[in-house]
This record gives C-alpha cells, sequence and structure tokens, in this order.
C-alpha cells in the first residue's frame, strides 16, 4: 500500500493489526518519532527497550524483559540500513504471540540471510522522504504476506472507505485516515526501482572504501553488521570511544572545517526524551490518555526512563556524508584519506599534550531572536561559557537567561561591562547602538566583540569602531555568517581556480531594505568575489510610505551598482517583491548561481554543489575562539571587511540621494535617509 510517508506507512503497518487502546508497543530508543508517532495515534503505549552496544538496533534479550500480556506489535527498526537481529526478533515475537513490524525507512535493498528486509516482519514499512535512496518528495509503501491485513491497511489508507461497497451509498466500515499518495508521486518512485540496486551497490562500494581507509584508527568504530547481514548504507555511521584522544563533536567540528559533511549524536538523546508530550503524558491535553489504561504496576515514567546503552552510543555517535551514490570512486577515496588526515592531526594533538584552551567568559547584549541562534552556538563550543546577559527589557531578558542558565542578568550592559570581566561580548541589539557599546567593550578591554550586522547605522558610528578597536587591541567581528556558509566558499574557491573563466558581471539579490539585509549580500558578493575594491557605486530606490526599522527609515526598494577596481560590474537589488538571497556571476566560460544551500555551475564543466554541513554561526563564533587562542590565521569576518561591506551600503543610499554615481571612499558619515528626512522636516518647519 502506497501512503504519503514514511511515518503513514508505519501507522497502516499497526492498523492492520486492530490494537485495542492501552495496548503496548515495543520500540528502540534511537529512531525518529515517525516510529513512535503512529503508536500514539492508536492510542496504544509505546514501551522502550534498549539496544545492542554495536549493531545499535533492537537487543532481542532487552525486547523479551520488556514484554506483558498487553505487549500486542514489536517494531524493529533497521537503524541507518543495517538489518537488526531479525530472525532472533521474529521467533520471540511467534514465541509471545504478538506482531512484528519492519520499519525499513532507512533500509531499502538491505536483506538477511538472503531475505529482504520488510519481508521478516507481519509487515514492512518503507519512506519515499527525499533524503531516502529512492524518493518522490515525500511518502511511503507498506508491504505484507497476509491477505486479510493487506485488505484492512488499503481500507485505512483510504479513511476507511471500500471502493466497491454495492449501491446503497458510501460504506466505511473501518475508521482510517486519509494518507493516499498521488499518481504522480507514485509514477515517480515506481521509476526509481530500476535502480535500486545499482545505486545500493554504490553505496556499498563507497562505504567499503572510507571503512578500509579509516581501519585501525584509535576509538573510531562503525556499525556492526551481523553475519548474513546486507547493509544498505542510508547514513554511514561511526562512534568515537573513550580511548581516542578526541570527542566526535571535535571531529565533526574539524571535518566541517574541511567541508566534509559530518554531523555528532543524530537525535541527541533517546526518542522519548527528544517527544515532550510523550514525556509529559499529555497526548490528549490532560486527560494521560492512553497512558491510564496501562496494566502496569508502576506506569512508565518517560521524564526518568533511561536506556544507558542508547544513551552511550548517542553520546558518541558520528554520521558521515558525501559517500552515496552520487559521489565517483575517485573522490570517496580522497574524501576518506581527508578524513584519516583529520584524525590522525587530531591525534596528534593531544599527543602533543598541548595546554587546554581556558574557558572563554561570553556576554550578550540584546535578548532577542538573533541572540538565541548565537547562543545555541555557543552551546556547541566547549572553550565558551555564557556568563552573563543585558537587555532593558524585563521579559526578554528572563526568556534568554532562563533558556541558557545565566544567573548574571542586567538591564543595563554599562553595568555589565563594569562588573563582569569578559572575553567575549556578542552585540545583537539595534544598529544605532552598535557603535557605542562595541566601543565601550573595548575600551574595558574586553578581548573580542562579535557585532551583528550592520555593522553601524551610519559610516561615522563604523568608522569610529574600526578606530577604537585598533587602539584597545580587540578583535572586532561582524556577524556576516554567510561567509561562513560553505557553499560560499566553495563558489568563491571556484572563482579563484578560473572555474568560469575572469568574472565579468556579478548580480545578488535579498528581500527586505539596505540597512536590515542589505549588509548580508553585500558581504556575500565581496567574499565570493574575492574581497575586490570598490572604486565607485551608484543607486536609486523607491521610498512611497514612511516605512521604518528599528527606527531608522528604509525604502520599499533599491537598486545599486558597484564597479570594482578588477573591472567587475556587480548590480545589486533589494526590495519586498525581491527573491530571498542569492549570488549570480557571469565568467568568460561559463556561470555560476549561488545560494545558501548550493552551487550550480553551468558552461563547459557544469556541476551541482549542495547539502553541505551549514552551522555558519558556530563556525564563525569557534573563529572568535581560534583567534583569541593565537591561531594565527585572523577571522574571516574582521571588522575592516565589515566596514567595506558597509561603505557599499551607505554609497548605494548616498548615490540615489544625489541622483548621481559617487566615487568610493564614501564621504557621507550619516544615514542618507536620516539626512533627507531631516531635510524634509527642517523645509516643512520653515527652516533653510
Amino acid at each position: 500500500m502506497a501512503s504519503s510517508s514514511g511515518t503513514a506507512a508505519v501507522h497502516v503497518a499497526l492498523a492492520m493489526l486492530d490494537l485495542e487502546p492501552g495496548d503496548e508497543v515495543i520500540v528502540p530508543p534511537i529512531t525518529d518519532i515517525g516510529s513512535i508517532l503512529p503508536i500514539l495515534s492508536q492510542n496504544a503505549i509505546p514501551v522502550f527497550a534498549d539496544i545492542h552496544p554495536e549493531t545499535w538496533t533492537l537487543d532481542p534479550t532487552k525486547v523479551a524483559a520488556e514484554l506483558t500480556p498487553r505487549t500486542k506489535a514489536i517494531i524493529a527498526v533497521h537503524l541507518f540500513g543495517n538489518p537488526c537481529d531479525i530472525s532472533a526478533l521474529r521467533e520471540l515475537a511467534d514465541r509471545n504471540g504478538v506482531a512484528l513490524i519492519e520499519d525499513c525507512a532507512q533500509a531499502h535493498g538491505a536483506s538477511y540471510q538472503g531475505r529482504p528486509i520488510g519481508t521478516w516482519g507481519d509487515a514492512g514499512a518503507f519512506s519515499l522522504q527525499w533524503t531516502k535512496h529512492i524518493t518522490c518528495g515525500e511518502g511511503g509503501v507498506t508491504i505484507t504476506g497476509d491477505p486479510e491485513r493487506r485488505k484492512r491497511g488499503k481500507l485505512f489508507v483510504d479513511k476507511g472507505w471500500n471502493r466497491g461497497g454495492g449501491t446503497e451509498g458510501r460504506q466505511y466500515p473501518i475508521f482510517g485516515l486519509n494518507y493516499r499518495l498521488s499518481e504522480m508521486q507514485a509514477a515517480m518512485a515506481r521509476s526509481q526501482l530500476a535502480r535500486l540496486d545499482t545505486l545500493i551497490a554504490r553505496r556499498r562500494t563507497n562505504a567499503g572504501i572510507v571503512q578500509d581507509a579509516l581501519e585501525g584508527l584509535p576509538g573510531l568504530r562503525f556499525q556492526r553488521i551481523l553475519d548474513g547481514a546486507d547493509h544498505s548504507y542510508w547514513q554511514l555511521a561511526f562512534t568515537v570511544g573513550p580511548e581516542a584522544p578526541f570527542t566526535v563533536d571535535a571531529l565533526a567540528h574539524c571535518l566541517g572545517r574541511e567541508r566534509i559533511e559530518c554531523s555528532a549524536h543524530y537525535i541527541g538523546r533517546p526518542i522519548h526524551a527528544c517527544h515532550e508530550p510523550l514525556r509529559n503524558r499529555t497526548i490528549y491535553g490532560a486527560s494521560d490518555f492512553p497512558f491510564s489504561l496501562s496494566d502496569r504496576e508502576e506506569p512508565i515514567d518517560y521524564e526518568t526512563l533511561r536506556q544507558p546503552v542508547a544513551e552511550e552510543v548517542l553520546g558518541k555517535l558520528g554520521l558521515l556524508g558525501n559517500v552515496d551514490e552520487r559521489q565517483p570512486e575517485r573522490l570517496v577515496r580522497q574524501l576518506a584519506e581527508r578524513v584519516r588526515h583529520t584524525v590522525e592531526s587530531l591525534c596528534k594533538t593531544s599527543m602533543m599534550q598541548v595546554k587546554p584552551r581556558a574557558t572563554l567568559a561570553l556576554g550578550v547584549v540584546g535578548c532577542g531572536k538573533i541572540a538565541m541562534e548565537h547562543l545555541e552556538a555557543a552551546r556547541r563550543i566547549p572553550e565558551i561559557e555564557v556568563c552573563a546577559v543585558a537587555d532593558p527589557n524585563p521579559a526578554a531578558l528572563a526568556t534568554v537567561a532562563s533558556s541558557f542558565g545565566v544567573d548574571a542578568r542586567y538591564s543595563d550592559y554599562a553595568e555589565m561591562l563594569e562588573t563582569e570581566d569578559l572575553d567575549i561580548l556578542l552585540v545583537a541589539t539595534w544598529p544605532q547602538l552598535h557603535a557605542p557599546i562595541a566601543n565601550e567593550a573595548a575600551r574595558r578591554k574586553v578581548r573580542a566583540v562579535l557585532c551583528e550586522k550592520p555593522m553601524s547605522s551610519d559610516l561615522q558610528g563604523a568608522r569610529s569602531m574600526l578606530e577604537v578597536a585598533g587602539q584597545e587591541g580587540t578583535l572586532l567581528v561582524i556577524g556576516h555568517q554567510h561567509r561562513f556558509n560553505p557553499h560560499l566558499e566553495v563558489a568563491r574557491e571556484l572563482v579563484e581556480q578560473g572555474e568560469i573563466g575572469a568574472v565579468e558581471r556579478a548580480e545578488a539579490h535579498c528581500a527586505g531594505s539596505l540597512i536590515n539585509n542589505g549588509s548580508h549580500v553585500i558581504d556575500g558578493l565581496l567574499y565570493v568575489l574575492g574581497e575586490p575594491a570598490a572604486t565607485s557605486i551608484s543607486g536609486r530606490i523607491e521610498r512611497r510610505t514612511g516605512r521604518v526599522n528599528r527606527d531608522q527609515p528604509v525604502e520599499e526598494s533599491s537598486e545599486g551598482t558597484i564597479v570594482f577596481e578588477n573591472g567587475v560590474e556587480a548590480r545589486v537589488e533589494m526590495g519586498d517583491d525581491v527573491a530571498q538571497i542569492g549570488w549570480h556571476l557571469i565568467g568568460e566560460r561559463g556561470r555560476m548561481d549561488v545560494d545558501l544551500e548550493g552551487v550550480r555551475v553551468s558552461g563547459q564543466n557544469p556541476r551541482t554543489i549542495q547539502r553541505l554541513r551549514v552551522e555558519s554561526m558556530q563556525d564563525q563564533l569557534a573563529g572568535v575562539v581560534d583567534a583569541l587562542a593565537g591561531s594565527g590565521a585572523g577571522h574571516r569576518g574582521e571588522a575592516a571587511r565589515g566596514f567595506q561591506a558597509m561603505e557599499i551600503l551607505i554609497g548605494i543610499l548616498e548615490s540615489a540621494r544625489q541622483g548621481a554615481p559617487i566615487p568610493v571612499p564614501v564621504t557621507q558619515m550619516e544615514y542618507p535617509l536620516g539626512v533627507e528626512e531631516s531635510a524634509a522636516a527642517a523645509s516643512s518647519a520653515g527652516g533653510r
């Protein structure tokens, strides 16, 4: 039966069983929430059995310990494409009269003892979501060998509707939902079945290349594959054990800097700890249903439930990307060597017993959404401790402080700077306040200031920030995070390598106003082009209403043209109706289109590069840590580059105000639209 998602496919499989409310279904703690939601949707109770420490799939002995008279099904998840001990689970299920459902969402094409995964259970559920081996964007498939269950499943996926039910009106013999898959999606998925075997073979070959290359490295262990099992490698997963002189977070971070896709911890915690309504037993408001139907003497407390093996595995688990069937063998071998080199470098660093970096005290001014995003990134950097926050808004201050466990709270940033001994200050407030806050922090000997974009509300403030930071020896970084987006890094490298020949023209666009998002799009343009100096700027704006942003007048739309010293002419477009941020470079031999999710090259060597690991804010902040540790590399977002973006932004507005191109350096120190507003106000008041 085809359905609308992998979650729906699991739900169809459970619906075939016609469970009673309060029945129990055993599941592993490391899985997607899509394995759990169907249980709750059938008013059944999920019971978690721990995993095997090497295969990371259900441990049959742990499953046996959780069986009760209310157990009606076991869901076996073939994690990352690795078949679990399905024959033992089949035997256990048969011996106890319970159904066995296989969650094969990540295991297309896998097999065990020569038998396809999905055919061992009473039902098998597959996903066609876009990251899976084959896809139709979103979809699912449920299979069964039982004709009666198949009949019930077909009804359930179609609202319980018996479409051949006679002439006395519609008939709905069972409760069902609308989980139908469209004909177009079905055709798309079906057309890919013919290539599945080839696709899986490529994945196995690539995974083997990587595992062979990394064999023998201390602490690095790949998922154990049972005898007779064939892994299909939805993901290539590994753990970093305690014998390694580094953590999985350190490895993922280092690989990310090498633009090798690697993530740590998968779902982070056992799935029951991730799902708040399950943890609090609030699936149906405060009714405690269906948990109130449990026959257990001690009902399951999901809040305190421990799964020690799963927790240990998640704590050291990593997922390595860039090894699927789209990657040619030559590139996979290169990737494997780069990973090995990174691991060996981490080992050597530890053997040299380099003194651990001291903890860096971080303070924050401004407790809005952007600050929260920066602080989430800071959480993942072990050298940083968030020590103090400041905001005049008590509610915002309390929210951020409580969310990140910060005791030192200030309504006045000056008091915080006077009281706290900070190494790093994050400034995430209005642009008009950036200069006074950053300058005060520098004078208070804060070692580094990371200031959100734009650098300031005008060039006068931006220039003072540069001067004071230079005088006080403060590292001043402007929050142009897209400089750390790996797709922009790739684009810059390709430009430097002459992939499209010499760049002749460039275009950039972004929604919003110049003083809001213009700084991002201009800085991204400068970065991809290799930081050329501008020689002249022309601009045009439309300002039809009295719109303001953070107390500053802003335009509805704008266009700017920048001429650089290398002859490149770039056009920047901003406005309400403009597409999301993107950059387009036209060269002698081709074209390159860049956005935050990919790079597309057309011309002599067309290709697309996308789905690289993106943790721009974390990498930006980690760069500050590296610079303070004396890495010698400086910081990619240092203020001199931020000033260049600010100068072009102001230049576009000033050119529009004057109605003529203007040279660089720009001499207008004030915010041009503010100058216009002041002049208009003076004129209406009778001033000169």
